[in-house]
């Protein structure tokens, strides 16, 4: 709360970023931070990053290797649980389709490489409602008529 007793909003998001490629998930972390609008919470593994998730309530959105979300249910259905969306990164493109489509999860991979600039779109477009750029983030959407 506020000292005029409203509640407060933190501009700044709060993402727990999964990713086993300790490199890659410092780059991305680095460029999201250095964005302003977001805090990162990165973790390599996915005891770690369940743990990081009960922990932290207000974590806005889950950006994941589809290894890490795919690979401990607890991850997938706590989130749903809490309401909080989930982007899958992944450098299997095929594996994370099967698994989505065997799961009938409604959530957006992206293959890599993919610049952190389209990953910032995406993030935006979930979050915010933005539209996506004419340069399209490379997303899929699976649901019950897939």
């Amino acid at each position: 709360m506020t000292a005029s007793g409203h509640p407060f909003i933190d501009p700044v998001k709060t993402l727990l970023w999964i990713e086993p490629d300790e490199k890659f998930r410092a780059h991305v972390k680095t460029h999201l931070e250095q964005t302003g609008r977001f805090r990162l919470l990165a973790n390599g593994d996915e005891a770690t990053a369940h743990a990081t998730l009960r922990a932290n309530p207000r974590i806005d959105l889950i950006l994941s290797d589809h290894r890490a979300i795919l690979g401990n249910e607890a991850i997938a259905s706590t989130a749903l649980r809490m309401g909080i969306p989930i982007i899958i990164v992944t450098d299997t493109f095929s594996e994370a389709v099967r698994a989505l489509r065997y799961y009938a999860m409604k959530i957006p991979v992206v293959k890599k490489p993919i610049a952190v600039e389209k990953i910032l779109a995406l993030i935006d477009h979930i979050l915010n409602g933005r539209p996506l750029p004419a340069s399209p983030v490379l997303a899929a959407w699976w649901g019950e008529e897939s």
